[in-house]
């Protein structure tokens, strides 16, 4: 959004507030999404808070209670005379058993309730407003070259997901074994023009690999980008993906120079 209303005032529309802007047809598509996402977000959030206020003070009350009702009876049961002195109450073993396994449960066994246990607060409804009212006058008052660069880094890592790498890595495969053929071609050809047209198509396949390949190595080479990546999930998998599309680059660009050498059989 930014990045439009610094195109619209390279162009000669005046303005500091968002309605000067709502002339524009694609200001006015992308402040709909923005709209929508932001109503979508606060809805959650208000799942979220009831959740928060209701759900879980009811499960945490009532595993509370249950801690302390075992811990009750293991000791009104480890107490009586059967069991501590001719130790024939063997529903103690039982119970301490049981005990333990929910004091398991309670300190860290079950993922869901630890989340419910630890669960401090989350932001309110209203906030996702004052946070949409915060970024659209942050991203108003930012000169040109900050906003381009913001959308740079967005355009980034946007980039460095592992389904668009996985179509990336497709159709440079594709490319490589485009340029084989036209290789194999170049290293028979007998007339000039089957070489030419091995050649345009080598160069045709170089623009084209590079356009897949050059802004994940532009990525790459971004400290945010790698910062940003250092703390991913999929890292390891991120990381061996533009390996293997470098790489399919660098064999491309072997193809390539080896049509380029080649000369007419005579």
């Amino acid at each position: 959004l930014g990045l439009r209303i610094h195109e619209l005032r390279d162009g000669g529309a005046q303005g500091t507030k968002l309605p000067d802007f709502m002339t524009d047809h694609e200001v006015v598509v992308m402040v709909k999404e923005l709209n929508r996402q932001r109503q979508a977000a606060k809805k959650e959030a208000a799942r979220a808070r009831q959740l928060e206020t209701h759900d879980y003070v009811t499960i945490r009350s009532r595993m509370a209670a249950l801690r302390a009702a075992l811990t009750a009876e293991v000791t009104t049961r480890t107490g009586k005379f059967s069991s501590k002195m001719l130790r024939i109450n063997q529903s103690v073993q039982q119970m301490t058993a049981l005990q333990g396994q929910v004091e398991d449960y309670a300190r860290g066994g079950d993922p869901d309730y630890a989340f419910i246990a630890d669960h401090i607060d989350s932001y309110a409804p209203d906030w996702y407003d004052r946070l949409y009212t915060d970024l659209l006058e942050e991203e108003l008052a930012k000169s040109k070259v900050i906003a381009l660069s913001a959308q740079q880094q967005m355009l980034a890592k946007r980039l460095l997901d592992l389904k668009l790498m996985g179509t990336a890595n497709n159709k440079a495969k594709t490319v490589f074994i485009e340029v084989q053929k036209q290789a194999k071609l170049a290293e028979r050809a007998t007339k000039a023009q089957v070489l030419s047209d091995a050649r345009k198509a080598a160069d045709e396949a170089w623009i084209r690999i590079k356009e897949l390949v050059d802004p994940y190595e532009k990525a790459m080479r971004d400290a945010k980008i790698i910062a940003i990546l250092s703390h991913s999930q999929d890292k390891d998998k991120v990381t061996a993906s533009y390996h293997a599309l470098v790489d399919v680059k660098s064999q491309v660009k072997a193809e390539v120079d080896k049509i380029k050498a080649q000369r007419i059989k005579m």
